[in-house]
């Protein structure tokens, strides 16, 4: 590696040398302490920067259950492993047209007895002789996506894929056989509406995602479309029967198997949603509710947005 500080600091350069690097003859390992609770997307999202700061500092990923918001699951908190919801062999990451995986372990299999500690704050890159020196760093980072003030892990961009656990993968596939060819739509409404801010910034996600407005979008960009699943947080199970006059509409409680994972004395809706983004993920067609910055694909809304 290239040092480019007398601190220490790790450079550019030696990101893209970091798959190259072989492995240390001790065990390291890096773990990120977020407390603070959170949908899915946001904690998969962590865990994706994580993932490669833990390969570029050649250690091994520790990590704990998941803070999953109770405002995304009825308001009921989940105390549940990483397990259910992802394959903790399964995290890659895309270096160089080359996919590389992330070694990772729960934090309950390393015992930290006897092992060197540094702790550090959410906005401390990690140096060179720490890196070194440690056998185990801890980032106290509530919200789990900080990493570092100077936003150097920004430089490189090394898509993070994270494997479904098996159970979801089961699940979906059966959901997937019964509607065999299908087109599934994306509906984000819910606190996207309520929500001063994103009203603002999304001036036409009300309108756009009205069923009548929908039936007509659906008309125009794919004409052929009849079988369609929607996934959406909208709480209201009538609200779409407009398009049930107009197309072949699923939704989750439609089926049994997706139906009981939110209706039983424990609901997850985290996994629920899990399930849902695999059937969005190998439908004929996508139509996402928000439009991407490069026009690429299809939308319900013209407002600019993730899902």
């Amino acid at each position: 590696m290239n040092s480019d500080a007398k601190d220490g600091a790790y450079s550019p350069e030696d990101f893209r040398a970091a798959q190259k690097l072989p492995e240390s003859g001790c065990e390291k390992y890096l773990y990120v302490k977020a407390t603070n609770m959170f949908g899915m997307n946001h904690l998969k999202w962590a865990l994706g920067l994580h993932a490669q700061e833990a390969f570029f500092l050649r250690r091994t990923l520790l990590v704990s259950r998941p803070m999953l918001s109770p405002g995304h699951n009825f308001g009921r908190r989940l105390d549940v492993p990483w397990s259910k919801y992802i394959n903790l062999k399964g995290i890659f990451l895309k270096i160089d047209n080359a996919r590389q995986p992330v070694k990772v372990k729960r934090l309950e299999e390393v015992d930290p007895k006897g092992l060197s500690v540094l702790n550090i704050t959410n906005d401390h890159r990690v140096l060179r002789g720490e890196n070194e020196a440690y056998d185990l760093i801890v980032r106290d980072d509530p919200d789990g996506l900080s990493r570092g003030k100077d936003r150097f892990y920004d430089s490189v961009k090394w898509p993070c894929d994270i494997w479904s656990s098996s159970e979801i993968e089961r699940i979906a596939a059966g959901v997937k056989a019964k509607l065999e060819d299908y087109t599934a739509v994306h509906v984000r409404r819910g606190d996207k509406l309520h929500l001063k801010e994103w009203k603002e910034k999304h001036p036409n996600l009300e309108r756009d995602t009205q069923p009548l407005q929908i039936i007509e979008t659906l008309r125009r960009i794919l004409p052929t479309a009849n079988r369609i699943y929607i996934l959406t947080n909208e709480t209201d199970r009538n609200f779409f029967d407009p398009l049930r006059q107009v197309f072949d509409v699923f939704q989750y409680f439609d089926f049994p198997e997706l139906r009981c994972i939110v209706e039983d004395e424990c609901p997850d809706n985290h996994f629920l949603y899990e399930i849902e983004k695999r059937l969005f993920s190998q439908a004929r067609d996508k139509i996402f509710t928000f439009a991407d910055r490069e026009g690429k694909r299809l939308s319900l809304t013209r407002d600019i947005g993730t899902t």
